[in-house]
């Protein structure tokens, strides 16, 4: 299990100091090994926070009083995102705004737990214990 994670700037010394990080919004994640040299890559780790529901009674339409308490319901269910990327390098080396045709990899995927998290991480060959910071891996 996750024991220690240390960053350039950051450091966490156990899982839950890694939860509190995502829980304030912070993404973590990982430089992807990729095979071809024009392509940079990215395995990157957000928690999404559900949105407040408020009761029916205040929204216009009985569907989008719906539609926010099923979204906010699939959040709770599955708080962790893990997105994988593969950008053309000269794309983000030039600083212009990538478009969907720039990717060539640009997968999400939606966990329950840390644990989860852990798991899927290390069937991609990584480890929690060298997650990093993203301002200190440059993503896009």
């Amino acid at each position: 299990m996750l024991e220690s994670i240390v960053s350039k700037n950051r450091c966490i010394v156990n899982i839950e100091d890694l939860e509190k990080k995502l829980d304030r919004g912070e993404e973590w994640g990982f430089r992807k090994v990729v095979d071809n040299s024009d392509y940079l890559g990215w395995v990157l780790l957000a928690k999404r926070k559900p949105p407040i529901v408020f009761p029916k009674e205040t929204y216009e339409t009985e569907e989008t009083y719906i539609s926010l308490r099923e979204w906010s319901e699939k959040l709770k269910r599955t708080p962790y995102h893990i997105l994988v990327l593969e950008l053309k390098r000269e794309v983000h080396e030039s600083g212009d705004y990538e478009d969907n045709d720039d990717y060539r990899q640009r997968e999400s995927y939606y966990l329950s737990t840390l644990q989860e998290v852990e798991e899927f991480i290390e069937n991609l060959g990584y480890s929690l214990q060298n997650i990093q910071f993203s301002g200190d891996i440059d993503p896009p």
